[in-house]
């Protein structure tokens, strides 16, 4: 009898070390053509992407293409195609892209089609309401940037004929259409802040927030809850075993 308990002690006990170990291992890179194979550190090189060089999945060379103001070349497209973006639209601009090329805690919501895709990432509502206050009076002429451009012979993304170039007010209305409808399914708007949300930037040399929020069906969970919540259970494991 005491053998068969400690046979059971000792399989809780693995599988709670598996489960722990299986969230240890959501800092991964999504397969995107500028995305590394893994996350990894970078140097004082980086240029804009800095909250992200000590744990990143964008090369130098990603980091430094954001710095010179406009999108990633291999893209063939710009962000300045209804004219020149203003300086605190771009801001917020290069920031977003930063977060879905250096980031290595969206892969729980890796598109399960397209390998550099995302779908349904939680955004904390304040940074989609800030994106679109900053951009409201600047000029767009598509509103899903993944698929209402036309493309060229030569795969170059420009505007479509129709419709004209119009503020992104008009386009969007809000922060929350400009997150969900701009990058097609890729972000939710989560309209309550705190750790079930993810933020497109924070300070750099300080802990990335966005390590906390773990994908769920149905929300989003600490790792520290997880970890509490098996802790518990070899506990009652081992109380179950000396009665």
């Amino acid at each position: 009898m005491m053998y068969e308990k400690r046979n059971f002690i000792v399989i809780i006990a693995c599988l709670s070390i598996c489960i722990v170990l299986s969230f240890a291992k959501n800092e991964q890179c999504i397969k995107g053509i500028y995305h590394k194979a893994k996350p990894s550190k970078e140097t004082a090189a980086y240029k804009f992407c800095t909250p992200w060089k000590n744990l990143t999945c964008c090369t130098q060379k990603l980091d430094n293409e954001i710095d010179q103001n406009d999108s990633p070349k291999k893209y063939n497209d710009s962000w300045h195609l209804c004219g020149q973006l203003s300086p605190e639209c771009l801001k917020y601009w290069k920031r977003q892209e930063c977060f879905y090329q250096c980031s290595p805690y969206v892969y729980p919501w890796k598109h399960d089609k397209y390998g550099d895709a995302i779908t349904g990432v939680p955004i904390c509502a304040k940074e989609c309401d800030d994106w679109y206050e900053a951009c409201k009076n600047d000029l767009t002429c598509v509103e899903n940037f993944l698929e209402d451009f036309n493309v060229t012979h030569n795969y170059v993304r420009v505007c479509p004929k129709r419709p004209k170039c119009v503020t992104y007010a008009k386009m969007y209305g809000s922060g929350k259409n400009l997150c969900t409808k701009m990058w097609g399914d890729s972000y939710k708007y989560v309209k309550k802040d705190g750790d079930n949300c993810m933020k497109f930037w924070f300070t750099p040399g300080s802990k990335n927030p966005n390590a906390n929020v773990m994908k769920e069906v149905g929300g989003s969970v600490r790792p520290s809850v997880i970890f509490r919540q098996l802790v518990g259970a070899v506990l009652f494991a081992l109380m179950i075993s000396n009665l």
